[in-house]
């Protein structure tokens, strides 16, 4: 899947997200095989950064949902100190 893939793939979830009271775990699934998590973070990360509160908490459950621990906070930390964000 390519970049262009993934980020439709994401943006459709997130639709599908924000327009359904009691999500199914199934629209989950697709992103949770695409391989690629360094894209989809990079995707999730610029998508927060211009969303609104409610697009916010979802983007911000599915990083949680998609992304190792432990990684996304090394990848978070690294999004912080980067001179690319600004506050």
């Amino acid at each position: 899947m390519n970049k262009i893939q993934i980020k439709a793939e994401i943006l459709s979830t997130l639709r599908a997200l924000s327009s359904s009271a009691m999500p199914e775990p199934s629209l989950l699934t697709d992103l949770k095989e695409i391989e690629d998590k360094k894209t989809v973070f990079d995707i999730l990360v610029r998508e927060l950064l211009n969303a609104d509160e409610h697009k916010t908490l979802l983007i911000c459950w599915l990083l949680t949902e998609l992304i190792e621990k432990d990684k996304l906070n090394d990848e978070l930390w690294d999004v912080i100190k980067s001179p690319d964000y600004c506050d």
